[in-house]
């Protein structure tokens, strides 16, 4: 049994189209867990987590950085659950096989993880989801209709990868070559069908960047 933490977020709705692909073709190998906006919720996942037979295997999707992953919001401060898995609790989640597909996700489980006796985990390292996000790995200046555009085709690319990756799971190794091969196939297409277009160029650039961040560790 896989399970997936996914928070609920505004921001990250762009996920809901993966988690009915893992439903649909993982049916019962699957249980998708949504947390309520409330403390008690999110501190009831942590302690179910931590029970889970040794190697269970826990999909994180959603917002991270180096410090942790956050968790459910209404974009209100009162109710932000910001790095609700950290440095604090991690290490009661040693014993799992962590997939986060969040940003910075690597770093976080990488240095805290480990440190924290992690020993089973991919993760990703910066995933632009927003204009603002793609403007700083994009240098020029681009008119925002094209800016969209870029933002709607790295996100198809990233969450296209991601589903395909985790339609075949057998293990974290084969996770993260199928992961590798399809980001670099789809950033040599970009480069092979826009050769004058800067751009995609630079969009093609940043699918690889994210192809050498992703980081996996099995024990």
């Amino acid at each position: 049994m896989i399970t997936c933490i996914y928070p609920f977020d505004s921001t990250t709705s762009f996920l809901d189209g993966v988690e009915n692909f893992l439903v649909e073709s993982l049916k019962d190998k699957i249980k998708i867990i949504r947390p309520a906006i409330n403390e008690e919720a999110h501190l009831k996942v942590v302690y179910d987590l931590a029970k889970l037979p040794n190697k269970s295997v826990v999909i994180f999707m959603g917002h991270g950085c180096n410090l942790g992953f956050h968790g459910s919001t209404d974009g209100t401060e009162d109710n932000n659950f910001d790095f609700f898995i950290n440095s604090t609790n991690i290490n009661t989640l040693k014993h799992l096989t962590i997939i986060a597909f969040a940003c910075k996700s690597e770093s976080f489980l990488k240095k805290i993880g480990e440190s924290r006796g992690l020993v089973s985990y991919l993760g990703f390292g910066d995933l632009p989801t927003s204009k603002e996000e793609l403007k700083e790995h994009i240098t020029n200046d681009i008119e925002d209709n094209i800016l969209e555009k870029l933002l709607k085709e790295y996100i198809n690319c990233i969450l296209t990868a991601f589903k395909y990756g985790m339609s075949n799971y057998i293990n974290l190794s084969r996770l993260y070559f199928d992961l590798k091969l399809i980001l670099n196939k789809r950033s040599s297409d970009i480069i092979i069908n826009n050769k004058d277009t800067i751009e995609y160029r630079q969009l093609a650039n940043l699918i690889f960047k994210t192809k050498n961040k992703i980081r996996y560790k099995v024990s």
